[in-house]
């Protein structure tokens, strides 16, 4: 549910309990008054009956007419009311109900003088003072007790009041503390978190700027979405449009079973790639269609394309076991994508841009320009870690009369053939270009001069088992050989001696294997490549 919803929800919500807490707390503040009421006005009602008692039985005493005891009768009525009111709301321990005792216990003793005095009234006979002095005592000390009855009753409704008013408060209190805890939960710790995912994300944005290369932008791209979604795992995917691949830049350790089928997977594999769209699976919702990559690796994940002008270049997965992923999790998650793509694209086409200025389109070798960098870099390292380094230059022979009497496409074909040789037969580790025309390098890091004629004898006669169609005959190559530190101790002396060993291969009868080592004493290893050593080249 969006905030704003939320919050109007809470508004509603907030109204209604405040609403209900003043209707509560006022009919606890009357039901209150009402109770302390009832107490109040019984006790003055015992009070007044006792008045009218006490005039009626004066009348009657004074005149002898019975009209008079009318009064002593409705009032008698209303104190036996009005005291089974009161004792009906009194705690039998209470001081009020001690009270209410001690004032039936002068009530009766008063009407038993009363119902004496009527009965002497009756027959004739006069009321003494001493009676009438008894009987007012009698009554002064009820009204005392009464006004205390009454003054506690009056305490008891203050008390009544003031609980009910405490009542209100706590329910206000609650209410406002529910309202800030209600209001922290869906206002500022929304607030605070979506401040932390912005600085998150422009964290991540400022640092993607900074990216060397596509590997390391995933790599990023990855601890991001990890970061995002709180207790989840995520895989990169990366569109291989070449070879027709998905690969992966993420380790897959703790994705079983994954690792296996990205070995030969597609980009048709994933059906977030597929479709160009969102694919989300929940472990309460099956899909009707599962993906080939990520269908049963976890039961809640998302599968997000990452599109850079309406291209499919690869896809992220996010899983999380425990629960599905957020609807505002979701949205992070494809603003992350969102906006690395642009970026992984740009890192991809420089590299693709880089690859090419310093690979040879026709063999697919590194070209002359790369030669030329990497050997300078490669003989500087062999020379500060004191490790041997040898080059080998090898030009294939006779190769002007194959684009005289084959043309140009066979002689490219022949070169790309010779290339893929090369590539076939040496190590990850080793370089090799094409230097130039038809001559190529090859520089062994970490290599004797003898392991290097080796190798150079194994090209040789796998170059001499080349098939090229359309070519009648054999494709053959002389090579030269020199090494650091037996023959030079820098990239330019190395590539000279090479160079000078390739002529001497040349002079000597081509195809073969000649060192630094091999060239004559008698001029040759200090001929440039100029006069006779540049005829020899020249034809091949």
């Amino acid at each position: 549910m969006e905030r704003r919803y939320q919050i109007r929800i809470l508004l509603a919500v907030s109204v209604v309990l405040i609403a209900a807490a003043v209707w509560f707390g006022g009919k606890a503040q009357r039901s209150a008054g009402d109770r302390g009421e009832i107490r109040v006005r019984a006790a003055q009602s015992m009070l007044i009956a006792r008045l009218d008692l006490e005039t009626g039985l004066r009348g009657f005493l004074l005149t002898g007419q019975r009209q008079f005891l009318r009064p002593y009768l409705n009032g008698l009525g209303d104190y036996r009311a009005a005291r089974a009111s009161l004792a009906g709301e009194l705690d039998p321990d209470s001081p009020e109900a001690r009270l209410l005792a001690e004032e039936s216990r002068l009530t009766r003793a008063w009407l038993r003088q009363a119902k004496e005095a009527i009965a002497m009234r009756r027959a004739g006979e006069p009321v003494s003072p001493a009676r009438l002095l008894r009987r007012k005592s009698e009554m002064d000390r009820f009204r005392r007790v009464s006004v205390q009855l009454v003054g506690l009753s009056e305490a008891h409704r203050q008390n009544l009041q003031e609980r009910a008013n405490e009542i209100l408060l706590a329910i206000i209190g609650l209410l406002v503390l529910l309202a800030a805890l209600s209001g922290y939960a869906l206002i500022e710790r929304p607030a605070a978190r979506h401040k932390r995912e912005r600085a998150e994300r422009q964290e991540f944005a400022e640092t993607l700027q900074f990216a060397r290369d596509e590997r390391e932008a995933q790599g990023l791209l990855t601890r991001e979405l990890n970061r995002a979604v709180a207790g989840g795992s995520a895989v990169v995917f990366s569109r291989n449009n070449s070879e027709n691949r998905l690969e992966t830049p993420t380790d897959l350790s703790a994705w079983p079973g994954l690792e296996e089928r990205m070995r030969a997977a597609m980009p048709a594999d994933c059906l977030a790639v597929r479709r160009g769209r969102r694919v989300e699976r929940r472990a309460d919702r099956p899909r009707l269609l599962e993906c080939e990559l990520c269908g049963t690796l976890a039961p809640n994940s998302v599968c997000l394309p990452s599109l850079v002008g309406g291209e499919v270049i690869g896809s992220v997965l996010v899983a999380r076991e425990a629960k599905p992923i957020k609807p505002r999790e979701r949205r992070r998650l494809a603003a992350t994508v969102a906006s690395a793509g642009p970026v992984l694209a740009n890192l991809r086409n420089l590299a693709i841009a880089e690859t090419r200025a310093v690979t040879d389109s026709l063999t697919g070798l590194a070209n002359a320009r790369a030669a030329a960098q990497d050997l300078e870099r490669i003989a500087a390292f062999a020379g500060r870690t004191g490790t041997p380094l040898v080059a080998i230059l090898l030009d294939l022979d006779h190769f002007k009369r194959v684009n005289d009497n084959f043309g140009h496409q066979i002689g490219d074909e022949t070169l790309a053939a010779v290339g893929g040789a090369l590539a076939k037969d040496t190590r990850a580790s080793d370089f090799v270009a094409r230097y130039g025309g038809e001559e190529f390098l090859i520089l062994l890091q970490a290599t004797d001069l003898r392991s290097g004629v080796e190798l150079a004898e194994k090209l040789r006669q796998s170059i001499r088992r080349t098939h090229v169609p359309g070519l009648a005959g054999r494709v053959t190559a002389s090579f030269g050989v020199a090494s650091i530190p037996e023959h030079a101790g820098d990239a330019e002396s190395l590539l000279r001696a090479a160079d000078r060993a390739l002529y001497t291969a040349k002079k000597g009868g081509r195809d073969r294997v000649c060192t630094a080592s091999d060239v004559s004493a008698n001029g040759d290893a200090s001929m440039t490549a100029s006069g006779s050593e540049r005829e020899v080249r020249a034809g091949g």
